[in-house]
């Protein structure tokens, strides 16, 4: 069971190292009054999907949240109160959580949900809807997760095609019939980038700084886990060695007063300690190697992309590789062609 935990969390950790600029969030049980338990958590389920779609946040779903909380023993049953709530979501390592209420009233479904930072106990941002069915309600999930999240919808505009007369031939040249003669004029190259706005940093060496950057600090990161797991955990680990081969001697009471079963007994609660004291720090070994291991990849895929010729030439769908960078949404996405 503590294992199950420790990969939980080393799980969350991941997330956090990984997703640097994405605050980890979890959406608990809402309040329900006239309608279903199930609809409740199908719902929830819903909402948290939708707020991981906005690219703002990672997300503790509830079947991660179930897990983590019943090898701490904590039973989320009854928790209502905010000060419950809470706690819940620091015992996750969740930076928000999400509650709210979900009510059926006059034929009409009401939903209210608040986002509350964990460790201020602030209310960062709210959002409700009214609807006339769970259909409406499903359907508006979207609009109301991007509310809570204080993202504002993008809209996406189609310009149409322009319409070309049956004289401009396939080569994107005019052909006009002058007094019998065929005269042909070259149409401008209106996506022409002029040379001004070419200048500066390619596609490719803002991609190689960036995995540069990232693969620095992961490398950091697991050499700074790497010394902890041999200090701290050490430490631990010499403790729980020299309690298990001092059990007879640092017995309080009478050793040959106790019985067989009960010299057993502490002796396995001796070893059962020292037997954690190892998993834990070869559990930790164990992460710091591939967090540092990871970032020595970035590293080397990084100074690839930043120091080889802008030509190199690349084999297979890595010449179609494109990145862009919206700013103001959180997150990044990669879209259009990157020229190698």
């Amino acid at each position: 069971m503590k294992k199950t935990l420790l990969i939980s969390l080393m799980l969350l950790l991941m997330f956090s190292l990984f997703s640097q600029e994405k605050k980890v969030i979890t959406v608990l049980d809402f309040n329900i009054n006239n309608i279903s338990e199930n609809d409740m958590k199908s719902i929830t389920s819903f909402l948290s999907a939708a707020l991981f779609d906005t690219g703002m946040y990672q997300v503790i779903d509830a079947s991660q949240r179930n897990a983590i909380l019943d090898e701490l023993s904590f039973s989320a049953s009854g928790c209502v109160d905010e000060s419950c709530q809470l706690e819940i979501g620091k015992m996750l390592s969740a930076e928000m959580i999400v509650v709210g209420d979900i009510g059926l009233l006059g034929g009409r479904y009401l939903m209210t949900a608040k986002l509350i930072e964990t460790e201020t106990s602030n209310t960062i941002n709210t959002a409700k809807g009214i609807y006339a069915d769970l259909g409406e309600l499903i359907d508006g999930m979207y609009v109301l997760a991007e509310s809570l999240a204080g993202v504002e919808t993008l809209e996406t505009t189609v310009i149409p095609p322009m319409e070309t007369s049956d004289a401009q031939d396939n080569e994107g040249d005019f052909v006009a019939d002058v007094g019998g003669v065929e005269t042909v004029e070259s149409s401008p190259d209106l996506l022409a980038v002029p040379e001004e706005e070419k200048k500066g940093l390619s596609s490719r060496k803002i991609a190689g700084l960036s995995c540069l950057a990232g693969g620095v600090l992961a490398s950091g990161f697991g050499g700074y886990l790497m010394v902890d797991a041999y200090s701290f955990y050490s430490n631990d680990l010499l403790t729980a060695e020299t309690a298990y081969d001092n059990v007879v001697t640092d017995y309080p009471g009478d050793w040959s007063a106790l019985s067989y079963e009960e010299r057993e007994a502490l002796f396995d609660a001796a070893y059962d300690v020292l037997a954690d004291a190892k998993t834990t720090k070869n559990n930790k070994l164990f992460l710091s190697a591939g967090v540092a291991g990871g970032g020595l990849v970035l590293i080397g895929v990084g100074a690839f992309l930043f120091f080889s010729p802008e030509k190199t030439e690349v084999p297979g769908d890595l010449a179609d590789f494109s990145f862009n960078i919206y700013p103001g949404l959180g997150y990044t996405s990669f879209q259009g062609t990157l020229s190698f």
